[in-house]
């Protein structure tokens, strides 16, 4: 059975690459910290309660078996359902292997009435991988922008073959000023939540959506927090929800997933 989710931009969240912590025998998750936005990462708070306890640093790589998990890789998902690919890791980190890799991809190219969404914050590996192989009109391609100093991954973006490329302005961390949207079919934003999380002003999320309005981009404001962290799911902006999506019409082949064209702009 697919595992639902709840986050609002998607279905299900699909991870089939798990690790074990050879001492204890326990499986979680893992990653490895890039840059601001991982220093709350939800993925790594569920390993520490569910998981293996094992920070996302690179020094606990060796600590970890990382496998892939053949029951997990052949989950199954009704036609026109949304996927996003490894929610708790990173396709493209270094601590993946080609081989998964090329596995992962596998099984997507056999679901073609399911969207797969790739999010990471290694661009500067997904960019040659998709470039080498044959665009699959269901993946979308996507990275995390939380702040000036990582806009450099749009560019990568930019050049990657891909049905769509959309990017997650989440955990939103700074005001980014002016951001070149050519090439871009989708943007999301979201404050950080949970403990420790940092503010977000409402008049940054105005300046993406602004620019989103202006380029014709797709916007989705995800998520808001409070002042101790509780999330705000799909908050109001200006008197409105925003949640947009790109047009993907033609995997519509359920009644379940047609119904969700009415969010599609």
């Amino acid at each position: 059975m697919p595992n639902k989710t709840s986050i609002e931009w998607t279905d299900c969240s699909w991870n089939p690459i798990r690790a074990r912590d050879p001492e204890t025998g326990k499986i979680g998750w893992y990653c490895e910290h890039r840059s601001d936005g991982c220093t709350n990462c939800y993925s790594e708070v569920l390993n520490h309660r569910f998981g293996t306890g094992i920070d996302f640093a690179r020094q606990n790589r060796d600590r970890v078996e990382l496998f892939l998990d053949e029951k997990r890789l052949r989950e199954k998902w009704p036609a026109g359902s949304m996927v996003f690919v490894c929610d708790m890791t990173d396709l493209f980190g270094e601590f993946m292997q080609d081989e998964w890799i090329d596995r992962i991809f596998a099984v997507i190219a056999e679901h073609p009435s399911v969207i797969f969404q790739i999010l990471t914050k290694r661009p500067e590996r997904m960019l040659p991988y998709l470039s080498a192989r044959p665009v699959l009109r269901n993946v979308w391609a996507g990275v995390s922008v939380e702040n000036r100093r990582e806009l450099w991954r749009l560019d990568q973006l930019r050049q990657t073959r891909a049905a769509v490329r959309f990017v997650s302005f989440e955990p939103l961390l700074r005001d980014l000023g002016d951001i070149d949207l050519r090439g871009i079919d989708w943007a999301i934003t979201g404050a950080e939540s949970g403990h420790n999380a940092r503010p977000m002003s409402f008049d940054w999320v105005r300046t993406l959506r602004d620019q989103c309005i202006a380029a014709g981009v797709p916007f989705f404001f995800k998520q808001a927090a409070t002042a101790n962290g509780r999330k705000i799911p799909l908050p109001m902006l200006d008197g409105r929800q925003w949640r947009e999506f790109p047009r993907i019409v033609d995997l519509a082949a359920t009644p379940a997933a047609r119904s969700q064209l009415d969010l599609f702009v």
